[in-house]
This record gives C-alpha cells, structure tokens and sequence, in this order.
C-alpha cells in the first residue's frame, strides 16, 4: 500500500491547483489510494475516496520543528497499523508531531506512544 504525505505546496505545484483539496482531487487520477498532506500549524488533510477529512493541530509551545514531519508519518503508520480511521490517524500524526516540536533536536523530539497519546487526549487543538 502507497500513501503519498505530501507538504502543503506539493499538490498544487504538481497540479497547477492553487487551491489544496482542489490539487488533491486532481492527483486522484493518477492514485486512487489515501491522499495526505500536512499543514503545518493548521493539522493535516487526507483524501480518502471522496471524502475530505481535515484533522486541526494541536497547541503546544514549540521548541524546535526539526524532524516534525518525519514524526508525522511514523504517527501515520503506527495509527494505520492500529487498523484507527483516517480521522484518528490524522489526529494521532498530528498530536506525535506536535509533541516532537516541544523538545530539541529530531532523534530527542520523537515522542512516545504514551506520550502521543496523552497529547491526543489532553491536548489542545488549534482554532
């Protein structure tokens, strides 16, 4: 299974879209599959079929965003092997990357399980 996570600006600078979800359903003609692209502090979308699903992100005081990304996709994978909705992996990615951004470096910033998950339950999501 391939599921492209994209940066923000990747869709429409491969679609010509300027508008996010727009480019995604552009790209959906040449994969079928899950579509995900992160926003930074505005969460994450996914494309999954038809259907849009837009995760916020949660607030946290950010200390350092290296390896934030990286983190997302490991929260991606570990919520996908759970076998969770699209919607609790958006949400569970974006608390691991989020949580990695409160500590120093992208080896130290990767957060727990517990961790992730006691963001997720506790955590503030932005507005």
């Amino acid at each position: 299974m391939t599921i492209p996570i994209f940066a923000e600006h990747v869709p429409p600078a491969l679609t010509g879209e300027a508008d996010l979800e727009c480019a995604l359903r552009k790209l959906r003609a040449r994969h079928h599959g899950l579509l995900v692209a992160t926003l930074g502090p505005l969460g994450a979308l996914a494309l999954e079929g038809d259907r849009v699903h837009h995760a916020a992100a949660y607030e946290v005081e950010a200390t350092d965003t290296t390896g934030s990304g990286d983190v997302f996709r490991g929260g991606f994978v570990f919520g996908l092997l759970q076998g969770w909705p699209v919607d609790r992996v958006l949400r569970f990615a974006n608390a691991a990357a989020a949580a990695s951004c409160t500590r120093l470096g992208a080896i130290n910033g990767a957060p727990s399980a517990e961790d992730t998950h006691r963001l997720v339950e506790t955590g503030r999501l932005r507005q």
